[in-house]
């Protein structure tokens, strides 16, 4: 998929360019890289002052389950129908809950991305609209 790169290049640009932000836009990466960076994030990429931007751009599908809808994120390295090479968003939503900063924006530009809200089990909210300029930008593109 070309326009998610471009997606994440011009965003990342953007936000360097014109915010003094500091990226990291990680082009097409497979299932280990994404679960390890956002390890990375959690265990020494931020502190608790440290306001975080995930931005993935790319696909996601979903499946129905008794308690709602299952999404998921495709990696660049999926394997097209085999659930065990896709990301969980239980997985994603327990790894954001891991981090220690305060203001957390993730955004899923991605088909299903939305089904993220039946991912996240805590009492926080799953999203909270701030006017905190953020320094620190990851994004995956796929």
């Amino acid at each position: 998929m070309h326009t998610p790169v471009n997606d994440v290049r011009q965003t990342g640009q953007f936000l360097r360019d014109h915010c003094n932000f500091q990226t990291e836009v990680v082009e097409n990466p497979g299932k280990k890289k994404i679960e390890a960076l956002l390890e990375h994030i959690a265990a020494e990429g931020c502190r608790e002052d440290t306001p975080v931007l995930i931005y993935f751009a790319g696909h996601g599908t979903a499946d129905e389950s008794k308690d709602g809808i299952k999404g998921y994120l495709i990696p660049a390295d999926a394997e097209p129908g085999n659930r065990e090479t896709y990301i969980d968003m239980e997985d994603v939503a327990a790894a954001l809950e891991k981090m220690p900063c305060r203001h957390l924006l993730l955004v899923l530009d991605c088909c299903f991305g939305g089904s993220f809200r039946w991912a996240e089990k805590s009492d926080r909210a799953t999203l909270a609209a701030t006017d905190t300029a953020y320094n620190k930008v990851w994004a995956f593109s796929r």
